[in-house]
């Protein structure tokens, strides 16, 4: 006995005719689109969070920016050819590169405070104080009496940081090289 056709239910189709999908590529780049963009947002989101949390400040102009062009911490005895004593003084010849009044207050040699400078300006020499004002563009040389306890244990040929504090907090290092002369580096 073969089954009759008389009954059969319909399934209902799964295709739906007449609408057109977008392809599964096009699909494909939106999503990855959608996905960078989002990840874009994050990123300048947690930047600035993070920024704000780290204390970031708005930059502004250097009004006091000391340089120095150029150092000398000379060997005062050598023997054959290598330096065996060096000088208890380093002079450096400064620069106020700035937009304001740089108001020198304390120098330091490796963290040791200096007591004695010499400054040699164009229009002045000042003895035994720390404290110069350096107008915008113009320079002095100043001769740091280097402490006893740097002094004293100076090897020639090593890096020294000479550290110069204005009076209102700004701080400016250079490396210097006993025995030497140069331009320091910062």
């Amino acid at each position: 006995m073969t089954p009759s056709k008389a009954y059969q239910p319909k399934v209902a189709s799964t295709r739906r005719l007449g609408r057109k999908a977008v392809s599964e590529l096009v699909a494909a780049m939106i999503m990855i689109s959608i996905v960078v963009a989002a990840a874009f947002i994050i990123y300048v989101y947690s930047s600035s969070v993070t920024g704000s949390l780290m204390g970031a400040q708005p930059q502004q102009p250097y009004a006091n920016q000391i340089t120095a062009e150029y150092y000398s911490w000379p060997c005062t005895t050598s023997y054959n050819g290598t330096c065996t004593a060096l000088s208890t003084s380093i002079t450096l010849a400064l620069r106020n590169t700035g937009s304001g009044q740089g108001f020198i207050a304390d120098y330091f040699v490796n963290g040791t405070a200096v007591t004695t400078v010499t400054y040699v300006c164009p229009a002045t020499t000042i003895t035994g104080t720390t404290n110069l004002q350096l107008m915008p563009g113009n320079s002095c040389t100043a001769t740091l009496t280097v402490p006893t306890t740097v002094s004293n244990n100076a090897k020639p040929g090593y890096a020294y940081i000479v550290k110069l504090v204005t009076t209102n907090g700004s701080v400016f290092t250079f490396n210097v090289i006993a025995g030497q002369s140069g331009t320091p580096t910062a």
